[in-house]
């Protein structure tokens, strides 16, 4: 029997590639932290159209202790799901091959977001005994999403099933999280260590002069989700009793969000699109902010509102999922989802009493709880009760 060697195997359902370069970069973050401390072996397979015939390109990288290897293989529409799946795991087990070859088996296994990848993981256990751990940020386990896991057929729900009750442990991002999915899969154990946030990008540096009109800031997809409809129609009418504000969107909008803002003679002049931007115009945004809102519908834990934090901006958002784990009097005001005028009134809140949230201490929490060195550590206590 081939040894096993004491790399972790990281399987992700989500991550950046050249495909997308944002999707899963919170999954990126965490591998970043773990690698603190183990090595990780990443392995992450993406369909690109633009690749022809039978064709698979393979992206490797080394940082240190994160090696990733992303492969890209061609897309064929014409294949049935099951097909599709069935391409999927070869291109999988394929490239594990070649890894297994180099390196020797891992010494644990770590789902990020289980998908077609999780598979593996659960051969891998059966013919080989490597536990494997299961990390969650999705949230179509909650019956809110309606698109979530309930939706689904009864093979995708099985298989979730399976893959829950056979991990060694469960690690959501929120307890809130942690509960939903213990209600699916009782038979579960679950541990929550948050997001990892990047400190160096992320941090206190309120340069914004006290005269200066108070900038929010709105970080997201800005769809359904997000509610944006509801927060617009909310701006609105704040606009209409102040001018003392201007609201800062920062995400891919449609062309719908587009025409009314620039047609409403209202909204013009104080909402601002600024489309997709990267991880650090991101942060230069909002250490330029005054505070961040969200008016979702229905969420897990979003990042953005740990690297608010991180910059030391209060947050206005509603109690949905984990958010009002991290959420309380000192750095926020939490309002219910689809409650306009609960927002508006928090929205009027935190315009007129800012400087009661000391934005140095907000920073100096959320920097020590999710730094790459805390979340990195957490995961690998861990770790080091399976290997």
């Amino acid at each position: 029997m081939q040894t096993k060697s004491p790399y972790i195997l990281w399987l992700p359902s989500w991550y950046p590639s050249k495909v997308d370069p944002f999707n899963g970069d919170f999954t990126q973050r965490q591998a970043k932290s773990v690698a603190l401390f183990k090595k990780v072996i990443v392995i992450f397979l993406i369909q690109d159209e633009s690749i022809k015939q039978k064709r698979v390109e393979i992206e490797k990288s080394v940082n240190g202790n994160l090696i990733e290897y992303k492969v890209y293989y061609p897309l064929k529409n014409s294949l049935s799901k099951i097909s599709k799946v069935a391409n999927y795991f070869r291109f999988l087990a394929l490239h594990f091959i070649q890894i297994r070859k180099q390196y020797g088996l891992p010494g644990l296994i770590h789902v990020n977001v289980v998908g077609k990848s999780a598979l593996l993981a659960l051969i891998l256990k059966r013919v080989n005994n490597i536990p494997y751990l299961i990390t969650e940020n999705w949230t179509g386990y909650y019956s809110s999403d309606p698109g979530g896991l309930h939706s689904k057929g009864f093979i995708m729900r099985n298989f979730y099933k399976k893959v829950f009750n056979n991990s060694a442990l469960f690690i959501p991002v929120s307890d809130d999280l942690g509960k939903q999915i213990q209600k699916r899969y009782p038979a579960i154990n679950y541990q929550v260590v948050p997001n990892a946030v990047d400190t160096s990008i992320f941090k206190n540096v309120n340069h914004r002069e006290k005269n200066s009109i108070t900038r929010i800031i709105h970080v997201s997809t800005l769809g359904y989700q997000k509610n944006i409809k509801g927060l617009i129609v909310v701006i609105k009418e704040l606009i209409r009793k102040r001018n003392d504000f201007e609201l800062m969107l920062i995400g891919p909008f449609s062309h719908a969000l587009k025409q009314e803002i620039e047609c409403d003679q209202i909204l013009t002049n104080r909402v601002k699109l600024t489309g997709s931007v990267s991880y650090e115009e991101v942060g230069n945004y909002m250490k330029a902010s005054d505070f961040l809102v969200m008016f979702s519908r229905y969420e897990n834990l979003p990042c953005v509102i740990l690297e608010a934090l991180c910059c030391g901006l209060p947050v206005v958002s509603t109690g949905v999922g984990g958010i009002p784990e991290i959420i309380n009097n000192t750095n926020g005001i939490i309002v219910n989802s689809e409650d306009d005028a609960a927002l508006f009134k928090a929205l009027e809140d935190m315009l007129d009493h800012l400087d009661r949230y000391d934005r140095k201490q907000i920073s100096r929490n959320a920097t020590e709880k999710y730094n790459y060195k805390s979340v990195g550590l957490a995961i690998n206590k861990i770790y080091e009760m399976y290997m």
